[in-house]
């Protein structure tokens, strides 16, 4: 009896179970690079952000841009949305009352933000809001932009929740990509 060319059922079956076993090796790991790739562009976004905050205090004597409430596009509350977006020629987030929904764009959104953590109208908060609104009789601009001043490393934006949650080693994070004064954007 001659044997014919080709794979026994075994063996196909063994080539089969192969396959199966390195695909899901390998799934968990480009859904590890999936969530590093939106925590990443979520990096570039409040960088672009701090760009455009440095450029506003560039030209108005290094003061941080005035917001007295949080920034809620839904109801018309865009500070400082339009004061750092001006250096960076990218569109505002809109709300259409038509639709009841809100359009935002990079750098406004981080990718790893879910549709309905965006009803108002972008992914990150503006931290001095609550100071200047405490400190609304009394120069705020300039009191807050000097609180800040003293204390360098404390965030002035970050991601509304805590979506990326792979610190590096070694660092004490709490899922949150924050934005410094000075610029710098990084896990906070």
């Amino acid at each position: 009896m001659r044997r014919r060319p080709g794979f026994t059922l075994v063996e196909l079956i063994v080539v089969m179970a192969v396959i199966a076993t390195l695909i899901a090796i390998a799934l968990p790991g480009l859904s590890g690079a999936r969530a590093e790739a939106r925590r990443a562009s979520c990096l570039a976004g409040l960088r672009s952000i701090g760009q455009g905050l440095a450029g506003y205090r560039n030209q108005h004597s290094g003061l941080l841009p005035a917001a007295f409430r949080a920034v809620d596009v839904r109801h018309g509350a865009l500070a400082p949305l339009p004061a750092i977006a001006e250096y960076l020629d990218v569109s505002l987030p809109r709300y259409d009352s038509r639709t009841g929904e809100t359009t935002s764009r990079a750098p406004w959104r981080c990718p790893a933000d879910r549709e309905e953590s965006l009803a108002d109208g972008w992914s990150y908060s503006y931290l001095p809001w609550d100071l200047m609104f405490f400190y609304s009789l009394r120069s705020p601009q300039q009191t807050v932009t000097r609180w800040y001043e003293l204390r360098p490393g404390e965030p002035v934006m970050w991601d509304h929740e805590a979506r990326h949650d792979r610190p590096r080693k070694g660092a004490a994070s709490h899922g949150r990509n924050v934005l410094t004064l000075d610029g710098a954007a990084g896990e906070g």
